[in-house]
Protein backbone atom coordinates (compact mmCIF):
# COMPACT_ATOMS: atom_id res chain seq x y z
CA UNK A 1 0.00 0.00 0.00
CA UNK A 2 2.98 2.04 0.77
CA UNK A 3 4.41 1.55 -2.22
CA UNK A 4 0.90 2.11 -4.37
CA UNK A 5 1.06 5.74 -2.58
CA UNK A 6 4.03 6.70 -3.37
CA UNK A 7 3.78 5.91 -7.16
CA UNK A 8 0.41 7.72 -6.96
CA UNK A 9 2.09 10.92 -5.50
CA UNK A 10 5.49 10.62 -8.03
CA UNK A 11 2.73 10.69 -11.11
CA UNK A 12 0.53 13.26 -9.78
CA UNK A 13 3.81 15.38 -8.67
CA UNK A 14 5.22 14.64 -12.59
CA UNK A 15 1.72 15.80 -14.09
CA UNK A 16 1.52 18.94 -12.22
CA UNK A 17 5.03 19.43 -12.53
CA UNK A 18 5.49 19.52 -16.50
CA UNK A 19 1.76 20.06 -17.65
CA UNK A 20 1.24 23.27 -19.54
CA UNK A 21 -1.96 24.95 -20.58
CA UNK A 22 -1.01 27.03 -23.87
CA UNK A 23 1.94 26.93 -26.21
CA UNK A 24 3.31 29.45 -28.99
CA UNK A 25 4.99 29.13 -32.16
CA UNK A 26 6.37 31.74 -34.67
CA UNK A 27 4.70 31.80 -38.02
CA UNK A 28 6.03 33.50 -40.99
CA UNK A 29 4.83 34.44 -44.45
CA UNK A 30 7.49 36.04 -46.55
CA UNK A 31 6.19 37.70 -50.14
CA UNK A 32 7.86 38.26 -52.94
CA UNK A 33 6.87 40.50 -55.97
CA UNK A 34 4.88 38.34 -58.92
CA UNK A 35 4.60 39.76 -62.26
CA UNK A 36 3.49 37.63 -65.18
CA UNK A 37 2.50 38.36 -68.59
CA UNK A 38 2.24 36.17 -71.70
CA UNK A 39 0.60 37.06 -75.41
CA UNK A 40 -2.23 34.63 -76.22
CA UNK A 41 -1.18 31.76 -77.53
CA UNK A 42 -3.81 31.72 -80.75
CA UNK A 43 -2.15 35.64 -81.18
CA UNK A 44 1.62 34.87 -81.40
CA UNK A 45 1.64 36.35 -85.17
CA UNK A 46 -0.23 39.79 -85.75
CA UNK A 47 -0.91 40.10 -89.15
CA UNK A 48 -2.00 43.34 -91.37
CA UNK A 49 -2.53 43.09 -94.99
CA UNK A 50 -3.00 46.13 -97.25
CA UNK A 51 -4.89 44.95 -100.27
CA UNK A 52 -7.39 47.97 -101.26
CA UNK A 53 -7.38 51.53 -102.20
CA UNK A 54 -8.64 52.79 -99.04
CA UNK A 55 -6.68 50.77 -97.08
CA UNK A 56 -3.69 52.22 -98.73
CA UNK A 57 -5.37 56.03 -97.92
CA UNK A 58 -6.71 55.52 -93.82
CA UNK A 59 -4.40 52.37 -92.71
CA UNK A 60 -5.82 49.30 -91.31
CA UNK A 61 -6.14 47.76 -87.64
CA UNK A 62 -5.85 43.99 -86.46
CA UNK A 63 -7.69 43.92 -83.30
CA UNK A 64 -6.67 40.86 -80.83
CA UNK A 65 -9.35 40.03 -78.15
CA UNK A 66 -7.25 38.91 -75.01
CA UNK A 67 -4.05 39.20 -76.97
CA UNK A 68 -2.54 40.43 -73.28
CA UNK A 69 -2.76 38.01 -69.61
CA UNK A 70 -1.56 39.79 -66.89
CA UNK A 71 -0.66 38.63 -63.19
CA UNK A 72 1.22 40.91 -60.47
CA UNK A 73 0.61 40.69 -57.06
CA UNK A 74 1.58 44.66 -57.03
CA UNK A 75 0.88 47.96 -58.59
CA UNK A 76 2.78 47.42 -62.31
CA UNK A 77 3.01 48.60 -65.68
CA UNK A 78 3.26 47.38 -69.10
CA UNK A 79 5.93 48.68 -71.33
CA UNK A 80 6.16 47.49 -74.93
CA UNK A 81 9.15 48.25 -77.65
CA UNK A 82 9.81 47.50 -81.48
CA UNK A 83 12.93 45.45 -81.98
CA UNK A 84 13.44 47.73 -85.27
CA UNK A 85 11.83 48.96 -88.17
CA UNK A 86 9.47 46.59 -90.39
CA UNK A 87 11.70 45.43 -93.14
CA UNK A 88 11.11 43.80 -96.10
CA UNK A 89 14.43 43.53 -98.08
CA UNK A 90 15.81 46.78 -98.60
CA UNK A 91 12.30 48.52 -97.57
CA UNK A 92 11.21 49.54 -94.63
CA UNK A 93 7.93 50.49 -92.56
CA UNK A 94 9.20 53.09 -89.95
CA UNK A 95 7.75 51.58 -86.69
CA UNK A 96 5.90 55.09 -85.16
CA UNK A 97 3.72 54.28 -88.15
CA UNK A 98 2.06 51.70 -85.99
CA UNK A 99 -0.69 52.28 -83.28
CA UNK A 100 -0.81 50.12 -80.40
CA UNK A 101 -4.38 51.26 -78.77
CA UNK A 102 -4.85 48.96 -75.48
CA UNK A 103 -8.59 48.31 -74.04
CA UNK A 104 -10.05 46.07 -71.43
CA UNK A 105 -10.30 42.06 -72.07
CA UNK A 106 -13.15 39.37 -70.62
CA UNK A 107 -10.40 38.31 -67.77
CA UNK A 108 -10.92 40.93 -64.91
CA UNK A 109 -13.41 44.06 -65.05
CA UNK A 110 -12.43 47.75 -65.88
CA UNK A 111 -11.40 49.72 -63.13
CA UNK A 112 -10.36 53.26 -62.14
CA UNK A 113 -6.94 51.48 -60.72
CA UNK A 114 -5.40 50.89 -64.50
CA UNK A 115 -4.52 53.72 -67.40
CA UNK A 116 -4.35 52.39 -70.58
CA UNK A 117 -2.13 54.61 -72.84
CA UNK A 118 -1.90 54.16 -76.91
CA UNK A 119 1.34 54.89 -78.48
CA UNK A 120 3.05 54.83 -81.55
CA UNK A 121 5.26 52.10 -81.38
CA UNK A 122 9.22 52.47 -81.03
CA UNK A 123 12.33 51.97 -80.59
CA UNK A 124 12.03 52.76 -77.27
CA UNK A 125 10.27 51.20 -74.17
CA UNK A 126 7.05 53.25 -74.05
CA UNK A 127 4.34 52.39 -71.27
CA UNK A 128 1.16 51.41 -72.37
CA UNK A 129 -0.80 50.19 -69.51
CA UNK A 130 -0.34 50.78 -65.84
CA UNK A 131 -2.30 49.32 -62.76
CA UNK A 132 -2.38 50.80 -58.88
CA UNK A 133 -3.03 47.33 -57.68
CA UNK A 134 -2.53 43.84 -58.20
CA UNK A 135 -4.32 40.99 -59.86
CA UNK A 136 -4.85 37.43 -60.34
CA UNK A 137 -5.26 37.80 -63.53
CA UNK A 138 -6.37 40.18 -66.25
CA UNK A 139 -6.27 39.82 -69.93
CA UNK A 140 -6.06 43.26 -72.51
CA UNK A 141 -6.94 43.97 -75.86
CA UNK A 142 -4.64 45.41 -78.45
CA UNK A 143 -5.49 47.08 -81.56
CA UNK A 144 -2.93 47.36 -83.77
CA UNK A 145 -3.00 49.91 -86.56
CA UNK A 146 -1.17 50.73 -89.21
CA UNK A 147 -1.33 54.02 -90.84
CA UNK A 148 -2.41 54.97 -94.23
CA UNK A 149 -0.74 57.51 -96.62
CA UNK A 150 2.13 58.00 -98.98
CA UNK A 151 4.81 56.13 -96.46
CA UNK A 152 3.16 53.09 -98.12
CA UNK A 153 3.60 54.05 -101.68
CA UNK A 154 6.68 52.71 -103.56
CA UNK A 155 7.16 49.75 -101.14
CA UNK A 156 8.43 46.55 -102.34
CA UNK A 157 6.06 43.92 -102.37
CA UNK A 158 6.13 41.52 -99.85
CA UNK A 159 5.85 41.09 -95.49
CA UNK A 160 7.40 43.62 -93.57
CA UNK A 161 8.26 42.00 -90.27
CA UNK A 162 9.55 42.88 -86.53
CA UNK A 163 9.33 41.80 -83.51
CA UNK A 164 7.64 43.66 -80.63
CA UNK A 165 8.13 42.82 -76.90
CA UNK A 166 5.69 43.83 -74.01
CA UNK A 167 7.45 43.86 -70.69
CA UNK A 168 5.43 44.01 -67.36
CA UNK A 169 7.64 45.72 -64.10
CA UNK A 170 6.13 46.10 -60.12
CA UNK A 171 6.09 49.81 -59.52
Amino acid sequence: MKKYCFLTALTLINIFAFSQESATTKLSIHINNIQSIRINNQQQNVEISINTIEEFRNGKSSNKRDHLEIMSNSQYEVRVVANGHLIQGESKIEIDHIKLTPGYGTKGKSTNEINLFPINLSLENNKIISSTKGDVIRSFNIDYHLEGGNHLLNLEKGTYNTTITYTIIAL
